[in-house]
């Protein structure tokens, strides 16, 4: 299977109108997080600032699709689905880092809305091919109106230039931290 080399940002046609943007806004700003300021004594250590901000941003992310009847991980498997093609449940499961039986779980979900489908694969007598169908697509659509929407409410504090210097920085960790050995002294 030939991979594609995924857009950094998301094309301009996923910004949605301005009475679009304005009724997503209301609906994230409706959404309740557990928020509370990190403790000064763990703000040092960049790696739990990194886990603490995530937890919220998780939290914004979560309730803002919650209005599509998603969670993130569906939303992912629709996304790659939608940028590679059908795939076998297994190689998704894989590429997503979403045990088996999540998947399974996940898959119903997105099965039971009518946003993909699940066949035999025409070789492997073994495996099922996901494949997205129409609605799935246009729930795609919709999720990245709220994606907009929720990266413009969540990163406000935070000029232009630094969220781009952030999503730059954070996708160069997620692209480069392969499996290393370990640091001396780590069990």
């Amino acid at each position: 299977m030939k991979r594609r080399t995924p857009s950094a940002r998301p094309s301009a046609s996923s910004a949605p109108s301005p009475a679009v943007a304005e009724e997503l806004q209301k609906e994230v700003e409706k959404v309740e997080i557990d928020w509370q300021p990190i403790p000064e004594c763990l703000s040092h250590c960049t790696g739990y600032v990194l886990h603490w901000v995530s937890d919220l941003g998780h939290q914004v992310f979560a309730g803002a699709l919650a209005t599509l009847n998603l969670i993130p991980d569906q939303l992912a498997i629709l996304e790659v689905l939608r940028s590679e093609g059908p795939m076998v449940q297994s190689r998704l499961s894989d590429w997503l880092r979403i045990d088996k039986a999540t998947m399974v779980s996940l898959l119903n979900g997105l099965e039971s809305q009518g946003l993909v489908v699940r066949t035999p694969h025409p070789t492997d007598r073994r495996a099922f091919q996901v494949q997205l169908l129409a609605a799935g697509q246009q729930r795609v659509d919709e999720a990245e109106q709220v994606c907009t929407v929720v990266t413009n409410h969540f990163f406000a504090p935070l000029s232009p230039d630094e969220q781009q210097t952030l999503h730059e920085l954070l996708r160069r960790l997620a692209a480069s931290n392969a499996p290393r050995i370990q640091p001396e002294g780590y069990p």
